[in-house]
């Protein structure tokens, strides 16, 4: 036998070797695949619980109050930003009347007067 058919033998036998090796994994890889989906699975199954009917009721109530409290919160938010500026409205009014600037005095509303900076 010549040293290229040699050489050809002991490649082909190192591929066949190779090629065995490659497929038990791959049959190893596609078994644990397997297993993950059917993890996969349980997991989606689980996913959606339905909840009994009194606490679906709990959660209505819940979700009502929360809507109520927040309508309110923002009715209240309106009437303090309608303060605020009728508020400055009147701080800039007074500034007027009596012919001081902002850059010059500040508005004190503990004693109600103005001071100067």
């Amino acid at each position: 036998m010549s040293v290229e058919a040699e050489v050809l033998k002991i490649v082909e036998q190192e591929a066949k070797t190779v090629a065995a090796a490659v497929a038990t994994e791959a049959k190893e890889v596609i078994a644990e695949v397997q297993g993950l989906a059917a993890q996969v699975g349980e997991v989606t199954k689980a996913a959606i619980v339905q909840i009994n009917t009194e606490e679906k009721l709990v959660a209505r109530e819940l979700e009502l109050e929360y809507l109520k409290i927040t309508m309110e919160i923002q009715r209240l938010t309106k009437i303090t930003e309608e303060k605020a500026r009728a508020y400055q409205t009147n701080v800039e009014g007074w500034l007027k009347k009596y012919g001081l600037t902002k850059d010059e005095y500040m508005f004190d509303a503990t004693i109600n007067a103005f001071k100067k900076l």
